[in-house]
């Protein structure tokens, strides 16, 4: 998934301009995979990277932001950080249950101090998250 970048993230010679910095936390929804044939077993969903929870069930994930700038064919784009929802609706019409995997929303916390894009449909890419360890359960879209 790639955060598009919009005129606003732009200056007037086209160039990026820098990311955000969180002058509070923020509370955002983070769609991850459960992978586990018998208990869960967490990743996220475009790279699969492992999400290992602590005692407080925490997950903490860091990534550095890298945007791309564009050319005639693709617009300006955040093309790597961590990936979440401002909405947990939204999030929620992003996500897929299968027979193979099945997607949960869980809650997270973009830190004070962390970089990050906003974009204009309720997504969001930091450099830092924290994640919450969800209850398990298989997404419906009747919920």
């Amino acid at each position: 998934m790639c955060l598009v970048l919009q005129k606003r993230h732009l200056d007037c010679n086209g160039k990026i301009l820098p990311p955000l910095v969180a002058k509070k936390d923020i509370k955002v929804y983070k769609v991850i995979r459960d992978v586990g044939e018998i208990c869960p077993k967490y990743v996220t969903p475009c790279f699969y990277t492992k999400l290992v929870f602590n005692e407080q069930g925490i997950a903490e994930l860091a990534s550095q932001l890298r945007t791309y700038k564009g050319n005639d064919h693709y617009l300006p784009q955040v093309n790597a950080g961590i990936h979440a929802y401002t909405n947990k609706d939204t999030a929620r019409r992003w996500s897929y249950s299968g027979a193979d995997y099945s997607d949960c929303i869980a809650e997270a916390i973009i830190p004070k101090g962390a970089k990050y894009y906003r974009g204009e449909y309720d997504e969001i890419v930091a450099d830092r998250m924290l994640i919450k360890k969800p209850s398990w359960q298989k997404i419906s879209r009747n919920n």
